[in-house]
């Protein structure tokens, strides 16, 4: 029977210890899956200037515009037509995921 040295390995006991609650909570969080037309929806959100949940003609127009529309009052023009219901001249937040559709459909896609 071998003969114990009484040398442990400490690279295989400080494997087994567990984290303290600071390396817990400093501990990265996992991203959680989004869908594409959740990542639409937070870019329109962005132009919303004034944050009372609709988007006016001029915040859709400067939207399009930034996201490399060449024409970014025709593509205004086409969300309103496509997405604005009520035909107030604004897209309200029941009117939103028609918006997002209408801009998926053009292609716009997150990178």
């Amino acid at each position: 029977m071998p003969l114990s040295t009484g040398f442990h390995n400490y690279n295989t006991m400080a494997k087994t210890i567990p984290p303290t609650e600071a390396q817990v909570t400093t501990a990265v969080p996992v991203p959680v899956p989004v869908t594409e037309a959740e990542v639409i929806r937070e870019m329109f959100k962005k132009y919303d200037a004034n944050n009372d949940g609709v988007l006016c003609r001029k915040e859709l127009a400067k939207a399009f515009k930034d996201w490399g529309a060449r024409i970014p009052w025709w593509r205004t023009r086409g969300a309103l037509c496509c997405a604005n219901a009520n035909k107030d001249g604004a897209i309200n937040h029941n009117e939103w995921d028609d918006l997002v559709k209408f801009a998926s459909d053009l292609g716009h896609t997150v990178n």
